[in-house]
C-alpha cells in the first residue's frame, strides 16, 4: 500500500533522517576520499536505477522530491552510504529493505544523475565501506 508523500513531507523526512544519522556520518568522514563530482556511477547503472525507480518508487514519489534544493539541503556534505542506507531502511514503504543492494545502489545512481552529477565508467558499489568513502557535494 502506498502513501503519497508531499514534497514537504519528504524534505522533512530526509531532514529528520539526517539529524538521527549525523553521528554515523561524522564518524565516517575521515575515510571519505572521493566525491560524487568524480563520476562514481555508470550511465548503465543510472538507467537501471531509473527503471527500478519507475517500478518501485514512482507510485508514491515524484523525481522532484530528490532533486535541486531539497536534495542539496538534505544530502550535501554527507556520504553516499547515508543516502543508500536511508532509502534501504525506509523504502519501499510497504516493505523496507525489500530490494536487493544492487537495486538500491542503482536508484542512488539514478538520483545522482537527476542532480546532474557526472557519470563514470564503473558502477557504484554496494558495500558500506565503498559508499561511505564517497561524499555528496553541492553542484558548483
Amino acid at each position: 500500500m502506498c502513501r503519497p508523500f508531499t514534497l514537504l513531507r519528504t524534505a522533512l523526512l530526509f531532514g529528520l533522517l539526517g539529524v538521527f544519522s549525523a553521528p554515523a556520518a561524522l564518524a565516517g568522514q575521515s575515510s571519505e576520499n572521493r566525491s560524487v563530482l568524480d563520476g562514481v556511477f555508470s550511465p548503465q547503472q543510472a538507467a537501471t536505477g531509473e527503471e527500478t525507480f519507475q517500478q518501485e518508487c514512482a507510485l508514491c514519489h515524484m523525481t522532484q522530491e530528490f532533486t535541486g534544493r531539497i536534495f542539496q539541503l538534505s544530502w550535501s556534505n554527507r556520504s553516499v552510504h547515508d543516502l543508500f542506507r536511508s532509502i534501504r531502511n525506509t523504502m519501499p514503504f510497504d516493505r523496507p529493505g525489500g530490494l536487493t543492494d544492487e537495486q538500491y545502489s542503482a536508484i542512488v545512481a539514478y538520483l545522482l544523475k537527476l542532480n546532474d552529477y557526472p557519470t563514470g565508467s564503473d558502477a557504484l558499489g554496494t558495500t558500506e565501506e565503498e559508499l561511505a568513502s564517497i561524499r555528496i557535494e553541492a553542484r558548483p
